[in-house]
């Protein structure tokens, strides 16, 4: 019996470029390698900690600026 070995790649009929649309670290990868994907399926989820501490910033940042408009207005009246 005469084998050969080859070292080589295989590229399915139909690939896509995976492109974040946001930077994070991922936390959990929620497909299955060579399972169907429709759009809007969940690809991967990603550390949402940074997000909620730029949301929690700037709702303070928002209470900052309406405490000082009410001061102002005070001090005007």
């Amino acid at each position: 019996m005469v084998m050969n070995t080859w070292v080589g790649l295989l590229n399915g009929y139909q690939n896509a470029d995976i492109r974040a649309q946001v930077t994070g670290y991922l936390t959990t990868q929620d497909y299955k390698e060579g399972s169907l994907l429709k759009k809007g399926d969940v690809l991967f989820t990603i550390d949402k900690r940074p997000f909620e501490a730029a949301l929690a910033q700037a709702q303070a940042d928002y209470a900052k600026a309406v405490s000082a408009a009410q001061l102002a207005q005070i001090t005007l009246d």
